[in-house]
């Protein structure tokens, strides 16, 4: 019987076929990465496209509840991008605003959906909103899309590997003159009690260079992560106004956390965002009024 070569010294054959499976198979999972990346740029995208058909067209408005519309453009996208991840994910779970809100575990790949964050804004024709679209499992952001369809801006992030707009890397920055721009999302029925989310504010004022009330939290988070000296005050919001937008400006650098100073996740009721530097200094004066 002929006997088997001698192995070149040096040569470990085991341990190269392990060294190579291991590499097939992070080369699958950054395939299955960017596969997944292309389809939500795609649903934000397409849900831009569709709410640009009915913008500025008096699209049909239905009132929820006092000062809470939802729109035929709402609903509409929501349909769609829903039926698009069923397709391709049938295993995974939606949690949408409008009508689609699938019961969820801790282990589930859960799907987080605004179809129009700025609603009122846009049934009147201000051009401030967003769609936002987040993929969790657990308390884990695994990948999130705010696009404005207005300005054409799409902000993408992925856990661990960063924040992007328009395909460019945003770093969360302060203001070279400390003026800073406080984005505050407060519903109006605190304005009316005098409740103390809003009195709070006023703690806030002198230690800030301007005051916004945009109307769509999601666009707030995107603007911390690619505007200088942005920090975004939050309070009453719901699991679809942070998915999205806490990602990406923890990505881009920014401290996203509730104002018990944990981080956010789709339980969260409430988040203060901004670079950690202003996040050290403003948070305190937000604490007390949680």
């Amino acid at each position: 019987m002929e006997k088997e070569k001698d192995l070149p010294a040096g040569s470990d054959r085991p341990r190269d076929a392990r060294l190579a499976e291991s590499a097939k198979r992070e080369s699958r999972k950054a395939e299955a990465r960017q596969r997944r990346r292309a389809f939500v740029e795609s649903l934000a995208l397409n849900a831009g496209d569709i709410l640009m058909s009915y913008f500025g067209n008096s699209p049909k408005t239905t009132l929820k509840k006092k000062n809470d519309v939802v729109t035929e453009a709402d609903l509409k996208v929501e349909k769609i991008l829903a039926g698009r991840i069923r397709k391709a994910f049938p295993e995974h779970k939606i949690l949408s605003e409008e009508t689609v809100k699938d019961t969820f575990g801790p282990d589930d790949m859960v799907w987080v959906i605004d179809p129009l964050d700025g609603t009122n804004n846009f049934s009147v024709g201000l051009p401030t909103f967003c769609t936002s679209i987040a993929l969790w499992q657990g308390d884990t952001a695994l990948i999130g899309a705010i696009y404005t369809p207005v300005y054409r801006d799409l902000y993408l992030a992925e856990r661990g590997l960063g924040a992007y707009k328009n395909g460019h890397p945003l770093q969360v920055r302060t203001n070279e003159h400390e003026r800073l721009t406080l984005l505050a999302e407060l519903p109006l029925s605190t304005l009316e009690t005098g409740q103390e989310t809003h009195r709070s504010l006023y703690e806030l004022l002198p230690h800030i260079s301007h005051y916004r009330l945009l109307g769509s939290a999601a666009t707030d988070l995107a603007l911390v992560a690619s505007l200088p000296g942005c920090l975004s005050y939050v309070t009453h919001c719901k699991a679809w106004d942070l998915a999205a937008g806490s990602l990406i400006a923890s990505e881009a650098g920014a401290r996203v956390t509730d104002l018990d100073g944990n981080a956010v996740t789709l339980r969260s009721t409430n988040f203060l965002a901004a670079h950690p530097l202003l996040h050290a200094h403003i948070f305190p004066l937000t604490k007390a009024h949680a």
